[in-house]
C-alpha cells in the first residue's frame, strides 16, 4: 500500500508546535515532548507521532495521525492508541491522564 500520508507525517515531524496549536492553541513549544511512537502492547502499534505536553499545570498526551484517505478502522485504531499511551503514561509514573480530542 503506498504511503500517502508521508509529506504530511514530514510536515508534522518538522512543524510539531504548529500542528498542535492547531488543538491546543495556548501550548508553548517549550511544553511540548515528544515521545516514542513505538508502544509494545499485546498487539504493536506504530503511531505517527505522539507528544507530552506540560504546561505547569495539566500534563496532555497528544497524538497526531494524519490520514491521506478513508480508512474505515481509524476510530478501532485510535482506540488502541489512546489506550496504549495511557498505558505508556502509567507504566511510567506519570498517572491517569485524560484524553483530549
Amino acid at each position: 500500500m503506498p504511503k500517502f500520508d508521508n509529506p504530511t507525517r514530514r510536515l508534522m515531524q518538522t512543524r510539531t508546535h504548529d500542528w498542535i496549536r492547531l488543538v491546543y492553541p495556548d501550548c508553548r513549544e517549550e511544553w511540548i515532548q515528544p515521545l516514542e511512537t513505538e508502544i509494545r502492547p499485546a498487539k504493536k502499534s506504530q503511531l505517527d507521532g505522539v507528544y507530552r505536553i506540560d504546561d505547569g499545570e495539566k500534563i496532555i498526551y497528544m497524538n497526531l495521525e494524519p490520514q491521506a484517505c478513508l480508512d474505515l478502522a481509524l476510530p478501532i485504531r485510535m482506540l488502541r492508541y489512546r489506550a496504549d499511551i495511557w498505558a505508556y503514561a502509567q507504566a511510567r509514573r506519570a498517572g491517569f491522564q485524560p484524553a483530549v480530542k
